[in-house]
C-alpha cells in the first residue's frame, strides 16, 4: 500500500486513548476518500488487507504463546508504570483470553483485539493504571510485531 496515500496519525490525548487502536482498526477498513493540496481533486485510497495470525498447529504451540504474550504484557506493564503482582495476573488473565478466542476460531486480529478486550471487562484492574482495551491493544500490537508486521505508534 502506497504510505503516503493515508495523513501520519498522531497520538490521540488522553481522554480518546480508550478506543485508539480499535477505531483505527475498524477506519482502516473502509476506503478512504482524500482531498489534495488544492481541495479539489479526490483521490480513492484503497483500505490495507485484513491481518491474519498464522494458523495454531497444535495445542503446545498455543500454550507458548500464551505464555510468551502473558509475559510480554507483564514486561511492558511493569516498564510502563512500576512492577506490580497485578501485573502478572493482568498477563495471564489476557494470555488466557488470548487462547480462548483462537481455539474459537478467531484469527484476524482485529477480531482477536475485540474478543480479548471483551474478555478483559471481567478483570478488576483497580489496582492498575490501564484499562481492559490499552492491554488489548498492547496484546494485538504485540502479535503483529511478532509477525514482523510494522505497527503505527507503538
Amino acid at each position: 500500500m502506497d504510505k503516503g496515500c493515508l495523513p501520519k496519525l498522531k497520538r490521540p490525548p488522553p481522554q480518546c486513548q480508550l478506543l485508539h487502536f480499535s477505531c483505527l482498526y475498524f477506519l482502516d477498513r473502509i476506503l478512504h476518500l482524500l482531498t489534495t493540496t488544492d481541495g479539489q481533486t479526490l483521490a480513492l485510497c484503497a483500505a490495507p488487507t485484513d491481518v491474519v495470525l498464522p494458523s495454531i498447529l497444535d495445542a503446545s504451540e498455543l500454550e507458548a504463546q500464551q505464555q510468551w504474550l502473558a509475559g510480554e504484557i507483564e514486561l511492558w506493564l511493569n516498564d510502563e508504570w512500576t512492577k506490580l503482582d497485578v501485573h502478572r495476573a493482568l498477563g495471564e488473565a489476557t494470555a488466557q483470553a488470548y487462547g480462548k478466542t483462537r481455539l474459537q476460531g478467531s484469527d484476524e486480529i482485529g477480531e482477536v483485539l475485540l474478543n480479548i478486550s471483551s474478555e478483559l471487562l471481567t478483570f478488576d484492574f483497580k489496582e492498575t493504571f490501564v484499562n481492559a482495551f490499552d492491554v488489548a491493544n498492547k496484546a494485538a500490537e504485540l502479535l503483529m510485531k511478532g509477525m514482523g508486521r510494522e505497527v503505527c505508534c507503538g
